[in-house]
């Protein structure tokens, strides 16, 4: 298998905008990336799944969501106002 490359800015931490996007996604219905850049996203993650930082939300990320390209779980308080501010001044929705 290819090494999948992180799809996203290097400014940004790679778990944070993956609960971003899915929570902007699954829980608002205005998806902040493709489809297909959630995905490779999720296939990063997963490739260095034993490699990925500390992180506070890491507990919640797991192998089988990522697989499947999703999560549908509890989303912290602190996920949806990221995705608020990054929707508000980085998008300027």
């Amino acid at each position: 298998m290819d090494k999948v490359e992180c799809p996203i800015e290097p400014n940004l931490c790679p778990i944070s905008f993956y609960f971003m996007s899915a929570y902007a996604y699954y829980m608002e219905d205005e998806p902040i990336m493709s489809d297909h850049m959630f995905d490779t996203l999720c296939r990063y993650l997963l490739q260095e799944f034993d490699n990925l930082h500390d992180h506070k939300h890491k507990h919640l990320l797991t192998q089988e969501n990522l697989r499947a390209g999703t999560y549908l779980g509890k989303y912290p308080d602190s996920v949806k106002y990221a995705c608020w501010h990054y929707k508000t001044y980085q998008l300027k929705w």
